[in-house]
């Protein structure tokens, strides 16, 4: 069911890419910041100008298809999104593959996939669908790593994957910092099994992993000096709209 809806959104996607080449539901000020790191590069400098609320690797991810795919701006971003939902789905099929809860895996697929905004956020540029991408990836690896009944030490670097990249979705969108006390709560519940609660290797484990979530967070806020961007509500409306048609 999961492997359908994905299949049937990236069709929708795709003919709506196809067949609309002009903004209706992309923000204009995400394509203000996906072309200036399209067209600038990423640097200090340039996330400092980031524009919008949201962290900048949404926009980067975004910028990265424009800058393979060349030619127009808005649909190799747009294409650029939908590779995100593609990725998700196919890094949760792989992972489910090998997870000892492989229902959790594909019911969460499937619940992203069937929610409404689901459809505009694949095909528009929006944050939605990298920010989902490294969240969704990222605590569903790191539950996976710290639930299972034995620790090894082949499961410390996947942990600190998963917790890596829930701290890359902190900057796409700030709002999932909450994942880290959330994961706190999961580590605590889990600490009461006995065989997990008495390896020292499981803590060293949650603690790791959660502090390499902590390390894109803190590069964000070392940039940005706080969790909102200083370009914020520096361009002007017609600015935006002008950049945004490219």
């Amino acid at each position: 069911m999961a492997v359908f809806f994905l299949i049937l959104n990236a069709i929708s996607a795709l003919l709506f890419i196809g067949f609309v080449n002009h903004p209706i539901y992309d923000d204009a000020y995400n394509l203000l910041d996906v072309h200036r790191y399209a067209s600038e590069g990423v640097s200090v400098e340039t996330v400092r100008r980031n524009v919008n609320a949201p962290g900048p690797t949404s926009f980067l991810w975004m910028a990265a298809g424009v800058r393979l795919l060349g030619g127009n701006e808005l649909r190799a971003a747009r294409l650029a999104a939908l590779s995100s939902w593609l990725v998700l789905g196919a890094g949760i099929l792989i992972g489910a593959r090998h997870s000892k809860f492989p229902q959790l895996w594909h019911s969460a697929l499937l619940v992203t996939l069937v929610f409404p905004h689901a459809a505009t956020a694949s095909a528009s540029v929006l944050t939605e669908g990298p920010a989902l991408l490294f969240a969704m990836m990222g605590v569903l690896i790191w539950v996976e790593s710290v639930s299972r009944p034995t620790i090894t030490l082949r499961l410390v670097p996947i942990a600190m994957i998963g917790g890596l990249f829930m701290g890359i979705a902190v900057t796409c969108r700030q709002y999932y910092l909450l994942l880290l006390p959330a994961a706190v709560l999961v580590a605590v519940i889990q600490s009461r099994r006995v065989r997990v609660g008495e390896s020292s290797l499981w803590y060293a484990t949650v603690i790791l992993s959660l502090a390499t979530a902590m390390i894109p967070v803190f590069l964000l806020v070392l940039t940005w000096q706080g969790f909102t961007s200083p370009g914020v509500g520096h361009s002007m409306w017609n600015t935006g709209s002008e950049e945004g048609k490219r």
